[in-house]
């Protein structure tokens, strides 16, 4: 696969739309880049858990999120601070991977408002959240 191709296929086929890029000499396929050189805070149903890696497409953390299903929906809370600004969304994200044996779990961001992706902009760049 060329460095910027994508593969398209059908849902049934197994396969869902994917795009590659490369980072540090290994592909990445993601449709959002990661970023694990700012850890935020997730917290879930009361419980804080830390960041593996994120991006403007979701999040991966540190633990499981007990008594929640695979392709269940749940609201969270995600902050960090960057450039001594606290930052912070509310969103629904769903939880796409559980990785018992690692002890993690990723979750999709579901229909981000402009605002919560300024926000999340913000975190990765250093820039202002724009008015």
């Amino acid at each position: 696969m060329n460095e910027g191709s994508f593969i398209l296929r059908n849902k049934e086929e197994g396969a869902m739309a994917i795009s590659s890029f490369k980072t540090t000499g290994a592909y990445e396929y993601r449709r959002d880049r990661r970023s694990s050189l700012l850890s935020l805070t997730l917290e879930a149903d009361g419980v804080e858990y830390q960041s593996c890696d994120w991006g403007l497409g979701g999040i991966r953390i540190e633990g499981i999120l007990p008594r929640r299903r695979l392709d269940e929906s749940v609201n969270i809370l995600v902050s960090g601070e960057r450039k001594g600004h606290h930052l912070s969304i509310q969103a629904e994200a769903t939880i796409v991977r559980i990785d018992n044996e690692r002890g993690e779990t990723a979750l999709r961001f579901n229909d981000l408002t402009m605002e919560n992706l300024d926000v999340l902009e913000a975190l990765i760049t250093g820039r202002r959240i724009s008015a």
